[in-house]
């Protein structure tokens, strides 16, 4: 398994408290830490996983199964490098 970094930001919440925090904790996040600044609310994963498709979606099943929806999600360039190095053809 490999490491996968990635950030989630949270649909509708601007400001990420305790309650928040500990909800996306029990829902399975506790590899990612969670945060808010300028009123959006986020998680930084660093989540263990085959894939980096399956460390996404699992990440964003655990942020549905906490009663959050999610805006987008930013890969880590380290990340995205390795995801494209799997698939790029060469020319």
């Amino acid at each position: 398994m490999k490491t996968y970094w990635f950030h989630v930001y949270l649909a509708g919440v601007d400001e990420m408290t305790d309650d928040i925090a500990e909800a996306l904790f029990e829902a399975g996040c506790e590899d990612g830490l969670p945060s808010s600044s300028e009123g959006v609310a986020e998680v930084y994963f660093a989540r263990e996983a085959d894939s980096l498709e399956t460390a996404i979606f699992s990440a964003l099943a655990e942020i549905e199964r906490a009663g959050f929806d999610f805006s987008k999600v930013e890969i880590d360039p380290e990340s995205l490098h390795e995801l494209y190095s799997q698939f790029r053809i060469v020319a």
